[in-house]
């Protein structure tokens, strides 16, 4: 979901990537309207917390992502691996951000009340499962995902590594 958020951040830069991580906030945040069971629960429940925690962690997230390409431009790393890493950063950025938000915001309560969940485990179950499966399989496709599509534009003179 990030990849184009962190080419983008690579490509132009920092404020670009808010501007797409803007984007993707947005179109995530329209999905709260019905399109999304768990989202519209949670706009249901709060729309200014459900907004903060769809767009403005986006926004954050995107910007973030262009300062980790301006730090790792300027290592002697392989074109490859700065795009990579990159993205992966990404990755974490969006599920550390997205997560940080919903419990800080929604509270355990909220978050075990939507998901059906007994209140004393739900809020780990919740997070281990958006961590341990969703995170993982996204931090991989946005590392080689990136990188590809990173390293391709940076050779293609397309973009200035």
């Amino acid at each position: 979901l990030m990849t184009p958020v962190a080419v983008g951040a690579i490509a132009v830069g920092p404020w670009a990537g808010a501007l797409l991580g803007a984007v993707f906030g947005i179109t995530s945040f329209v999905q709260c309207f019905g399109a999304d069971p768990f989202g519209t629960f949670l706009a249901n429940t709060n729309i200014v917390f459900t907004f903060i925690m769809c767009v403005v962690c986006r926004i954050l997230a995107g910007f973030l992502t262009g300062l980790v390409y301006k730090v790792l431009k300027k290592t002697k790393m392989p074109v490859f691996f700065k795009t990579a890493v990159t993205g992966l950063c990404a990755a974490i950025f969006n599920t550390v951000l997205f997560v940080g938000a919903l419990i800080l915001l929604f509270g355990k309560g909220t978050v075990t009340e939507a998901t059906g969940i007994d209140p004393t485990i739900g809020i780990v179950m919740l997070f281990a499962t958006i961590v341990g499966i969703n995170a993982v399989f996204e931090a991989i496709a946005a590392f080689i995902l990136t990188g590809g599509i990173g390293t391709a534009l940076i050779k293609a003179k397309l973009v200035k590594s």
